[in-house]
């Protein structure tokens, strides 16, 4: 493959993923965690080809310098467009998860301050909690997938 077929490839695929980007960026604003969930894989999977591509080039400077202009600028454009939703993808990915974070630590809190005890039997033969809340406990699960 030519370093033109190469960086055709490059473009196309930094193309790729700056609209998977788009979308995940647009899910992540919009708190739509079901939204980016599938996004994981199609991410992971164009981010190794993008590695792959971009190394195979690393080399070819003299022969990226002589490709056609609209070539180089799409490149250019591209990459520009990338580092862009590379930096918002990053920074919104960090506020979901302090949100979930914070979401988690709020739930956890109300659960230990609802923390049951053993219980004891009363002199009739009724449950007695030991515990700090009223009434009985209540079981309760988080997801964390993000």
């Amino acid at each position: 493959m030519t370093a033109i077929e190469k960086t055709r490839n490059l473009v196309e695929v930094i193309t790729r993923l700056n609209a998977l980007l788009e979308r995940e960026n647009a899910g992540l604003k919009a708190m739509q965690v079901g939204q980016i969930s599938g996004l994981t894989d199609e991410k992971q999977r164009l981010a190794r080809l993008y590695e792959q591509l971009g190394g195979d080039l690393v080399g070819a400077q003299a022969e990226i310098a002589g490709m056609p202009q609209e070539l180089r600028d799409a490149l250019r454009d591209a990459g520009t467009r990338l580092e862009v939703l590379t930096r918002e993808n990053a920074i919104r990915l960090k506020a979901a998860m302090t949100a979930n974070q914070r979401l988690f630590d709020i739930v956890r809190e109300a659960a230990e301050r609802k923390r049951y005890g053993a219980g004891t039997y009363t002199h009739t033969g009724a449950i007695k909690s030991t515990g700090t809340g009223g009434g009985k406990p209540v079981a309760l699960s988080l997801n964390q997938t993000l």
